[in-house]
């Protein structure tokens, strides 16, 4: 065991310098420079942020349709107090089709709470962005796919001064990028980036300043640290400038089950989770919803739950 300790420690003997490399190819390299690190200050303004984050889970899965129920929170702090929140859920059905030669993957919606403004969208189940080493998508990946993009339409319609999505803000799937045009902000709990060396960008920085709170300057992407007890470096997408924003979700970030994460951001996760129990429960009201048509149904289920099976016997 201490073997393995000591190749660890030799490992992470190279976070400590290089530059930071992001998953874009298009961005330019950023070199880590102690003249970066910035303070975190500024006046309360009153001026009103908001949080969105989004959950869901798939209902039934073969390989030619999904069905997933979804939910979107958001919620909007005004000197660090709620001033208004709600939620939006719905169902995304997704089918597998042929459109001219191709199978793709198509995409209806069924609204329960509210409606959102988002397109049916057909996806290439080959595009590069979702198939993997050259194998056709999951159907799956879709129904995630679908709630990111539900959420990136909620935080373009939200009335703040700010507004910050659960991670970040590079377009990863088709059509996201669209998506990607409003003014906002993107904070994310993990960060696989890395520095050009092969280290880990956020612990290549965090051992490099005194400050007790900080955030780092890498041009459109911040690196943060808002509670002087956290032991985590949250990354910061910005669609614009972080000055008036980084004191108020600071003062936000004080909650004593997660220091330095804003806690509006713990609510919306909290409140659009959607639990294994609720799931079970869904599945019986959409049973009880096909009646005897229900039997039709079953061939679809039983093609893909197997893996269920063994893991229910433990």
């Amino acid at each position: 065991m201490r073997e393995i300790i000591e190749k660890l420690l030799e490992k992470i003997g190279k976070d400590s310098s290089g530059s930071v490399v992001f998953d874009d190819s298009a961005k330019n390299p950023v070199e880590i420079k102690k003249e970066n690190f910035h303070d975190i200050s500024g006046k309360k303004t009153g001026k009103k942020v908001a949080f969105v984050d989004g959950g869901n889970l798939e209902l039934l899965k073969s390989p030619s349709l999904s069905l997933f129920f979804n939910r979107i929170y958001y919620t909007i702090y005004q000197n660090n107090k709620r001033t208004k929140s709600g939620k939006f859920e719905f169902y995304t059905l997704i089918s597998t089709e042929n459109k001219s030669g191709k199978l793709c993957f198509s995409t209806d919606y069924f609204f329960t709470t509210g409606k959102i403004d988002i397109k049916k969208y057909e996806f290439d189940s080959f595009d590069k962005k979702l198939a993997l080493g050259g194998r056709r998508a999951s159907i799956s990946l879709v129904g995630n796919v679908i709630r990111r993009f539900a959420e990136l339409i909620v935080a373009g319609t939200i009335k703040a001064d700010f507004v910050v999505v659960d991670g970040s803000l590079e377009a990863a799937y088709p059509h996201e990028e669209e998506l990607l045009k409003k003014e906002f902000y993107g904070l994310s709990k993990t960060t696989g980036l890395l520095t050009d060396n092969g280290g880990s960008a956020a612990a290549a920085l965090s051992g490099l300043t005194g400050k007790k709170t900080w955030y780092y300057d890498a041009g459109d992407v911040c690196f943060v640290k808002l509670h002087p007890k956290s032991k985590y470096i949250f990354r910061l997408d910005a669609g614009n400038s972080v000055d008036e924003l980084l004191p108020i979700l600071q003062e936000n970030s004080k909650d004593p089950v997660f220091p330095g994460y804003p806690y509006g951001l713990v609510e919306a996760d909290k409140f659009a989770r959607v639990s294994n129990r609720e799931k079970e429960m869904l599945k019986m009201q959409l049973e009880a919803a096909a009646k005897k048509d229900f039997e039709k149904l079953v061939p679809y289920i039983k093609s893909m739950d197997a893996h269920d099976v063994l893991d229910s016997v433990g």
